[in-house]
C-alpha cells in the first residue's frame, strides 16, 4: 500500500513540476520590453531618440539621480546581481554607492557585491531606475529583452559570469561620453568577466539574450548580446541605425548579415561565428552567409513555446506601418524575422508622434485591443495574460507596445546644437502609458521629483508618483471608453503646457549656462522637479473627478445618475434577450483546476488508495489529451482564435 501511495504522490509532484516550469516561461514571456530608435535625420527637430517601456509587473519603479563622483586611485567597483534573480523588486540596492537615494535606512541591510572591476577616477552623474537611463553626456539607452540560444550562470549561482545588461548600463552610464565609448566599454567587460543575461531556473532561453539601444547627440546603434558557449565570456554583434532610419525591437533579434568591412556600422565579438560552428548552429560550407538573428534566435523557447507573432513581430508591423505606411507591412508574419533591421519614414517624426506609439495598443487597426469581446463592454485594452487560462485554451492576445504592467516608459533624446545639460532629455512616464503623462528631465539636473523616487508596489502611497497614475490607470479598465477621453484631454493639457514652454525655458538655460553652467543646472533642476510634482498633484486631481463623474456606473458629472447601460453589439452577443439562466456549454468546461492536492503518507485505507490512483490515472489521461493538443493545435489569428465558449 506505501508503495502505490508514493507512486501517486510522485505522480503528482511530477505535474505539478511540469506546470511549475510552463508558469516561470509564461512569465519571461511577459515581462519583456519594447524600444524604439530614431536616427537624427529622421526626427523633425534633428535629436537623436529611443524609447523603452520597462514591462515588468514587479519592477521598483522609483527614479534617481546618481551624482558624479570621483574615486581614489585603485579602488574597487562593486557589481551587483542581475535583473532577473528579483534584483528588479524593491528595493532594487541599498548601499552608498549611488547618491543619497539608494542609502540605507535604520534596520536595513546593504546589498551584497558578487564582485568586483577596476574602478576608473571619475564617474559621471545620470538617471538610474531598472536600467541606466541617460547621463550628463547626452549618452542614453534603451533595452529589450530577446529570446536567444545561448544562456549561462552568473558567479553567484555556481557560474562563472560577472554581468548582466542592468549593470552594463549603469558602467556605460559611469564612464561613456558617446554611445560608441559606451558600445566599446560594455562589450570589452562582458567578454573579459562573462555575460550571463537573464537568468531562471533550467537556463531558459526566452530571457538569454539582450537587445541594448544607444544614442548619443550625433548616433544611434542596438547590441545584441548573450553568453558565450563556455559561460565565461560573451557573444555579440552591433549596428549602426542609419541617421534617416527607425528601428524596433520587440523581445527577438533584428541584426542579420555583418558586414564587419565597415566598422563605422558594424561591430562583433571576435567568437561570433566560431562559437555558432562550434554549437552546430551554423556551417559556412552549406548556410550561407552568417545571419545573427537567425543563427542565434531559437524558433521556440522554454517549453516548446512557439515564439508567436502576435506577441513579437505584430508591434514591429504597427510601428513600421504607422511611420512608413507605403510599405503594406504584412501583420502576422510567418517568420519573425521578416522585417527588415530598419525603415526610413516616409516623412520626418515629432515627439508627439513618438508618445503616441508609447501609447499604442493598435488602435484603429483589426488587431484593436480596445474592440471585442476580449475588451469587454467598455473597450479595455489591458489583456491579464500568463495564467493558467492561457495555458488551457491555446491562443494568442495581441501584445501591444503599451500594457498594464509597464513599470515606467522613456522617451530619450539627444540634441547635438545644445549644451548636454540642457540637450538630452528624458520624458518619463510612470506605469502603463496610454494612462500616464510624460514629464521632462533635463540631462543636467541634480535631482529628480520626490514623488518618482518614492513607493513600491506592494503598499498603497499617495506620496508615489507610480501609484497616481496606477491608481488612475486601473479604475478606468472598468469604464475605459467613457474615461480614457478625460485621461486624454489632461494629458494633452499638461504635455501641450510643457511643450509649449520649452523653447522659452531651454533659451533662458542656455543664457544661464553661458554665464555659469551651474546657474543652468540649478534653473532647470527647480523647473523640471516643480513640473513633474504639479503633473502629479493634478493626476491625484483627476482620480478624484474620474471616481466622482463616473460612480456607480452612472455619469454624474454634470448630472447626477445620468445613466448609459450597456452597449447593443455586447448585450447580443452576451443573449441578453435569451435565458438569463447560466448554461453550462455542451462539450463541458475545457479546464480542470486543481486547486490543491494532499496526500497522506499513514493511516490510508485501501479504498483511499485506490481513490488517489484512480484520480492520478484520469488526471494523467487529462493532461496527456490536453498537452497532445497543445502541441499541435494550429496558432489562429487574433479574432479566429477562439478564446470562450458561449453558452
Amino acid at each position: 500500500m506505501s508503495r502505490a501511495v508514493v507512486l501517486a504522490f510522485v505522480i503528482l509532484v511530477a505535474l505539478a513540476s511540469a506546470e511549475y516550469e510552463e508558469t516561470i516561461e509564461d512569465i519571461e514571456a511577459a515581462d519583456m520590453c519594447t524600444t524604439m530608435v530614431f536616427g537624427r535625420k529622421a526626427t523633425v527637430d534633428g535629436s537623436v531618440m529611443t524609447t523603452h517601456t520597462a514591462d515588468c509587473k514587479e519592477c521598483d519603479h522609483r527614479f534617481f539621480h546618481v551624482p558624479a563622483q570621483d574615486h581614489e586611485e585603485g579602488a574597487q567597483r562593486p557589481i551587483y546581481l542581475g535583473a532577473e534573480f528579483k534584483y528588479m523588486m524593491y528595493p532594487r540596492y541599498r548601499g552608498f554607492a549611488r547618491g543619497p537615494g539608494y542609502y540605507p535606512k535604520a534596520g536595513e541591510n546593504v546589498t551584497e557585491p558578487i564582485g568586483y572591476i577596476p574602478q576608473v577616477r571619475h564617474t559621471y552623474a545620470y538617471f538610474d531606475t531598472v536600467y541606466g537611463v541617460m547621463n550628463e553626456h547626452q549618452v542614453g539607452i534603451g533595452e529589450s529583452t530577446c529570446a536567444a540560444k545561448i544562456s549561462a550562470l552568473p558567479v553567484s549561482a555556481g557560474g562563472h559570469a560577472l554581468f548582466d545588461l542592468a549593470e552594463l548600463t549603469r558602467i556605460a552610464m559611469e564612464r561613456a561620453r558617446t554611445a560608441r565609448e559606451a558600445l566599446e566599454l560594455v562589450t570589452s567587460l562582458a567578454e573579459k568577466h562573462g555575460f550571463y543575461g537573464g537568468w531562471f531556473p533550467g537556463h531558459a532561453t526566452s530571457t538569454a539574450g539582450e537587445a541594448m539601444t544607444i544614442i548619443d547627440p550625433t548616433e544611434a546603434w542596438i547590441l545584441h548580446i548573450m553568453a558565450s558557449p563556455d559561460g565565461r565570456s560573451a557573444v555579440w554583434a552591433a549596428q549602426r541605425v542609419p541617421d534617416d532610419e527607425v528601428a524596433v525591437v520587440s523581445n527577438h533579434f533584428i541584426i542579420r548579415q555583418l558586414d564587419l568591412s565597415k566598422p563605422d556600422f558594424f561591430k562583433a565579438s571576435a567568437n561570433v561565428i566560431d562559437a555558432a560552428v562550434e554549437l552546430g548552429y551554423y556551417d559556412p560550407e552549406t548556410d550561407g552567409p552568417f545571419d545573427f538573428a537567425r543563427v542565434y534566435s531559437p524558433v521556440t523557447f522554454g517549453n516548446n513555446y512557439t515564439y508567436v507573432p502576435l506577441y513579437a513581430s505584430l508591434r514591429t508591423w504597427r510601428i513600421f506601418s504607422e511611420f512608413a505606411p507605403a510599405g503594406n507591412w504584412i501583420a502576422e508574419v510567418p517568420d519573425v524575422l521578416a522585417y527588415p533591421f530598419s525603415i526610413k519614414p516616409e516623412s520626418k517624426i515629432t515627439l508627439e508622434q513618438v508618445f503616441k506609439m508609447q501609447r499604442d495598443y493598435f488602435e484603429g487597426t483589426d488587431y484593436d485591443l480596445s474592440k471585442g469581446m476580449g475588451a469587454g463592454p467598455f473597450g479595455t485594452p489591458i489583456r491579464w495574460d500568463g495564467a493558467s487560462g492561457e495555458r488551457a485554451v491555446k491562443g494568442q492576445w495581441a501584445r501591444a507596445v503599451s500594457i498594464q504592467r509597464t513599470s515606467y516608459s522613456t522617451v530619450l533624446q539627444a540634441r547635438e546644437w545644445l549644451p548636454s545639460y540642457i540637450g538630452g532629455i528624458v520624458w518619463l512616464g510612470q506605469d502603463a502609458p496610454h494612462t500616464s503623462v510624460y514629464v521632462p528631465l533635463y540631462a543636467g539636473i541634480k535631482d529628480t521629483p520626490v514623488s518618482y523616487r518614492t513607493g513600491y508596489l506592494s503598499k498603497f502611497s499617495r506620496d508615489s508618483a507610480w501609484w497616481a497614475f496606477d491608481f488612475v490607470s486601473n479604475f478606468a479598465d472598468i469604464k475605459y471608453s467613457y474615461m480614457i477621453q478625460d485621461i486624454r484631454a489632461e494629458q494633452n493639457r499638461l504635455e501641450g503646457r510643457v511643450r509649449a514652454k520649452q523653447q522659452e525655458v531651454e533659451e533662458k538655460a542656455v543664457t544661464l549656462y553661458k554665464e555659469d553652467p551651474e546657474k543652468a543646472r540649478n534653473y532647470l533642476t527647480q523647473y523640471c522637479l516643480h513640473n513633474a510634482e504639479d503633473v502629479v498633484a493634478s493626476w491625484w486631481n483627476l482620480s478624484e473627478y474620474l471616481i466622482t463623474k463616473y460612480n456607480d456606473g452612472y455619469i454624474n458629472i454634470p448630472t447626477v445618475g445620468a445613466t448609459t447601460g450597456y452597449p447593443e453589439w455586447w448585450l447580443r452577443l452576451v443573449k441578453f434577450n435569451g435565458d438569463a439562466r447560466y448554461k453550462m456549454p455542451a462539450n463541458g468546461p475545457t479546464v480542470i483546476e486543481i486547486k490543491e492536492a494532499t496526500v497522506a503518507t499513514n493511516g490510508l485505507g485501501l479504498g483511499a488508495v485506490c481513490g488517489i490512483l484512480t484520480f492520478v490515472a484520469v488526471l494523467c489521461s487529462t493532461m496527456g489529451f490536453v498537452l497532445g493538443r497543445r502541441k499541435t493545435m494550429p496558432v489562429d489569428s487574433a479574432y479566429n482564435t477562439i478564446f470562450q465558449q458561449m453558452p
